[in-house]
Parts: C-alpha cells; structure tokens; sequence
C-alpha cells in the first residue's frame, strides 16, 4: 500500500512565519543594541589611545600639548579659510607618531559623508581649543589645575579634515563654537553618551546632560560661574581657566 507524505497545510505555514517574526522582532533590536554597543566600546579604545598619544607627546614636548593652525595662515582653525589638501597642522598628523595609525581617529558611528583629505582621511574627534588653540596660545600641564577633569577631545557625528575645534578663539576676540557644534551631538547608547579623552590620559562615556562648560575649562564670563554645557554649547561668553 502506497502512502502519500503529508506536507505543510496553509494554517500551519502561517503559524512558523508568525513564529519567525515574532523571534525577528524581539531579537533584532537586542542585535542592534549589542552592535552599537561593540561600536561604542571600540571608539572608547580609540579615545584611549589619542588619549595616551597626546601624553606622549606632552612628555616629549616639555609637558606642553599639541597645538594646532591652518597650514597657509597659521590661525585657528585648522582646515577653515585657504584649505589645503595636506595639514600637516592638524592635531591628528601630530599625534600619527605616537598611535602609528590614523584609523584611530574615526569613531565606527560618526557619518563619512565629507572627506577633504584623501592623504589623512576622516577625523570625528573635536579639540579643545581652549588646550590647542595655537591663536590664543596653549596652556602647559602645570597650568592646569585638574588635569583629571578636563575634556581634551570629545567625538563628533560628522567625520571630516576640517579638524574642528570646539570651542576656538575667534579673531573678533571671543570664544566660539560656531559649525562645529552643529557636529558635535552624542552618538552612543541611544545618542545619549560621548566618548572623550581626558588631560590625564584617561578616557570614559559621559551623558550629555551630566557635562559642564567647566569639564572644557571654560567659566562664563558674566558669573564666573560653569553651566550645563547642552544647552550652552557656544561658548562665546565664557573665559578659558583650565
């Protein structure tokens, strides 16, 4: 006697492809969660080492940190103006010889959407140019009181070799944040968190909301006081004191 192999009925189909979706739904955002963490935790290793590479260099310029200009006008800031196809100004061609490599300096979120540079590459990293500002002239170590709690560099969405600061000295005499700011936003942990580079070399996530103007150094002008830096980012009325 022949019997005929029972295959899948409609009903029972349906039944697997509900399964399957019911599965894809709960597990993809538990991938994509553990993807941007993976990103996060591979851009806080590239932060640690800038972090790092600007202490070598410090240790090899007598404790003065590296300063940055636009190659044809040495101002502030670097890449802005009469751009060039090589800064060799930039704060990043600087440290290249202590972090070998400049793969380094692009956060795995920050959008590559602009590259001027085909020799350097993408940054996503900003400076602070109260610390690297080569116009208004660099603090060394010493100068500085909490070397633990100043922000040197913090990322940005936007990759590109415009080598932003944020903030820099405006030669109409005051501290400016200007486009950079329109880049510089968390990208991390449900774009909350950034991840920065510290003076002492140490480098950690902080949530925005829990970020001063004084973690750059800077203090308002009209107080003396610091302010939630995520609602005054343009810090054009405030005074670098380290």
């Amino acid at each position: 006697m022949i019997t005929m192999k029972k295959g899948f009925t409609l009903i029972e189909l349906l039944v697997v492809i509900a399964i399957i979706a019911i599965l894809a739904a709960i597990l993809f955002p538990v991938f994509a969660q553990a993807r941007d963490k993976a990103r996060q935790s591979a851009c806080l290793s590239n932060v640690k080492q800038i972090a790092t590479a600007i202490q070598l260099y410090t240790d090899d310029y007598d404790e003065t940190y590296p300063v940055t200009s636009e190659q044809d006008c040495q101002c502030i800031p670097a890449g802005w103006g009469n751009m060039t196809n090589l800064n060799a100004h930039s704060v990043k061609v600087l440290l290249q010889p202590y972090c070998k490599s400049l793969d380094l300096f692009v956060c795995p979120n920050a959008s590559r959407s602009r590259q001027y540079d085909a020799s350097h590459g993408y940054c996503s990293y900003a400076w602070n140019g109260g610390v690297m500002d080569a116009t208004h002239g660099t603090p060394a170590m010493a100068a500085i009181s909490n070397l633990a709690s100043l922000i040197l560099s913090i990322e940005m969405t936007a990759a590109d070799q415009w080598n932003r600061m944020m903030p820099y000295w405006h030669n109409n005499g005051h501290w400016w944040c200007g486009v950079a700011i329109n880049s510089v936003v968390p990208i991390h942990a449900g774009k909350t968190l950034y991840n920065m580079a510290f003076a002492d070399g140490h480098a950690k996530g902080i949530k925005e909301g829990l970020i001063q103007t004084s973690d750059f150094g800077f203090y308002q002008n009209s107080d003396g006081q610091s302010r939630q830096w995520s609602t005054n980012k343009n810090m054009s009325d405030c005074s670098f004191k380290g």
